[in-house]
């Protein structure tokens, strides 16, 4: 029996699909303004954004997963 929707969030596929497209937009934009323009330390321009990208695939595989269901 599939579980009842979420009265607060309808659709929730479309919810992780926005979340995930934003976190991508956010790495982008790291990469090109700190990775390329700015002048912090090598890991300081890997780490940050490194970590937002993980997020951002946690929302894309998300997004498939509720794609799927």
């Amino acid at each position: 029996m599939p579980p009842e929707p979420d009265p607060f969030n309808p659709r929730p596929a479309r919810s992780a699909m926005l979340a995930a497209i934003g976190w991508t937009v956010l790495v982008a934009f790291q990469v090109i303004v700190w990775g390329i323009l700015s002048d912090w330390e090598l890991w300081m321009r890997i780490t940050l954004p490194a970590l937002n990208a993980a997020i951002a695939g946690y929302w894309w595989l998300r997004f498939a997963r509720l794609r799927r269901e």
